[in-house]
């Protein structure tokens, strides 16, 4: 009776150790709040390096074009996380409220990571909701 007790609770442990976040959920949150923090302090071109090679000037003018409308960026705040798992990798969304200087916006924020060992988790889409 001990040695099912002590199995129960063993398997109750790896259970709930399966249920917590991968390291790769903890890389996309950490990356979301690294990007929002580039962009509060003002530091635009680094965060657009979250892009991939390809689309980082279009999204360097993207955040440019947002600035004089929106104004700095005050405070962010995830507040919903989605994953997607496809064949060719997994999609991290992220909802994001965040508050500029002159609106409040709502921005859905899409990452993805291909099942490729040589393509690094990037920062695919952005979409601001501004009021």
């Amino acid at each position: 009776m001990k040695i099912f007790g002590a199995m129960a609770i063993l398997a109750c442990v790896f259970a709930l150790s399966a249920c917590g976040p991968s390291e790769g959920d903890m890389k996309a949150r950490g990356m979301v709040e690294r990007y929002y923090q580039l962009i509060q302090q003002g530091k635009i071109a680094d965060a657009a390096r979250f892009f991939p090679e390809k689309e980082r000037q279009l999204q360097l003018d993207a955040l440019e074009q947002h600035r004089p409308k929106l104004g700095a960026l005050q405070s962010f705040q995830i507040s919903a996380e989605e994953q997607n798992t496809v064949y060719s990798g997994k999609f991290y969304i992220f909802t994001v409220d965040t508050q500029y200087e002159h609106a409040q916006a709502l921005e859905t924020l899409t990452l993805k990571t291909s099942v490729s060992a040589n393509d690094a988790l990037n920062i695919v889409s952005q979409l601001v909701d501004a009021d």
